[in-house]
């Protein structure tokens, strides 16, 4: 059976100020993961781990790997969540002063 999650929010920031803070290591451990390791491009990895990120607490089990890779426009990344690769795509787009914010979870 297949789930998938969508939601969507706006927020009061640019879609470029919204990317680095999806994207660059010293933010995302601010609010998302405890250790991250973030490259830039798809293939590159796109690593969370830490007690509280899902299925990921230690450095050896964390394999996410970016899927797409568009400063200030989109974000995609791949999630082995219990043996099932998932996969995660966030799309921003510029509404009025802020962003647009598009989340997709994927699982198989």
């Amino acid at each position: 059976m297949a789930l998938t999650h969508e939601h969507s929010c706006t927020l009061p920031a640019s879609s470029d100020v919204v990317f680095a803070a999806l994207t660059e290591p010293a933010q995302l451990t601010r609010w998302f993961a405890e250790s991250v390791d973030v490259g830039d491009g798809a293939g590159a990895p796109f690593r969370f781990w830490g007690r509280h990120s899902l299925d990921t607490p230690s450095a050896e089990m964390a394999t996410q790997r970016i899927t797409r890779w568009e400063p200030g426009h989109a974000l995609g990344f791949s999630w082995t969540i219990g043996d099932v690769e998932t996969g995660v795509s966030i799309a921003l787009e510029a509404e009025g002063e802020g962003c647009k914010v598009r989340l997709r979870h994927e699982v198989p």
